[in-house]
């Protein structure tokens, strides 16, 4: 090996391992969970069927991503061309009247109820975006008292953020 070729290898050589100790800093560091989510997405459609069925509105409140999460976590991330005229304001609008209206009616329908989770699945294909990831077409899977089962589209939507996950909005 010539000295040129050495003085190549030695410089790869102290970039590794200058990457290596800054900790890959071309990676953004992960988000952290955010508060009341759910560490599956099963676990999370388990506790919005339990919630509803208890009629706990704190537990059901606590899966759902709050004003400033969506402010301040998800909507910069998801890289909205508010030219089109989706501003926050508006998306955020319009999320509360749809899901504020699928909320009272599922609590309305399921208080009571004997009914029990199995497994929730989203069968969209994920939507990442700089460390929040969307996934849709989410379907609670459920079984009543006699066993029979069925599925509910309580939430269309779910976000991940930091390894765990909230839901969007509730389904109307």
């Amino acid at each position: 090996m010539g000295p040129v070729s050495a003085g190549r290898t030695l410089a790869a050589a102290l970039v590794i391992l200058a990457s290596a100790a800054c900790g890959g800093r071309d990676e953004p560091a992960p988000l952290p969970a955010l508060p009341g989510s759910a560490p599956t997405v099963s676990d999370l459609g388990r506790g919005v069927v339990d919630g509803f069925v208890a009629g706990d509105t704190a537990r059901l409140r606590g899966y759902t991503l709050s004003l400033e999460e969506y402010r301040d976590v998800v909507w910069p991330r998801l890289g909205i061309d508010t030219t089109s005229g989706v501003t926050f304001g508006w998306s955020w609008g319009d999320n509360q009247v749809r899901g504020r209206r699928a909320y009272r009616r599922y609590l309305d329908r399921m208080k009571g109820m004997a009914l029990r989770a199995d497994s929730t699945h989203c069968t969209g294909a994920p939507r990442r975006f700089d460390g929040v990831t969307v996934m849709q077409g989410c379907r609670v899977a459920v079984r009543d008292s006699t066993g029979a089962a069925g599925q509910l589209e309580l939430f269309s939507s779910v976000v991940e953020v930091g390894g765990r996950y909230k839901i969007f909005r509730y389904d109307d």
